[in-house]
């Protein structure tokens, strides 16, 4: 059974992961490139009627940036 101070030790954990995930998100909706890839899909999907178009857009430009940054960040792991 955990303890007290084990209960601690998984809530700080916890928190330093979701502060990373936090400062990921937020340098990617600051990020040029998401932005005007939001605002490009944001266009097409409206002229194409789809439903919800500005979250689907928000969706798919988050995704994308998220993607490429992973992929990046991969390939340099890899070569270091």
């Amino acid at each position: 059974m955990l303890g007290v101070g084990s209960t601690v030790i998984i809530a700080y954990k916890k928190h330093h992961t979701s502060r990373a995930f936090a400062h990921l998100v937020r340098e990617i909706i600051f990020n040029s490139e998401f932005t005007d890839l939001w605002e490009e899909l944001r266009g097409i999907y409206q002229e194409a009627t789809v439903e919800n178009s500005e979250q689907e857009a928000f969706q798919d430009a988050f995704y994308t940036v998220y993607t490429e940054r992973d992929s990046s960040t991969k390939a340099l792991a890899s070569q270091g």
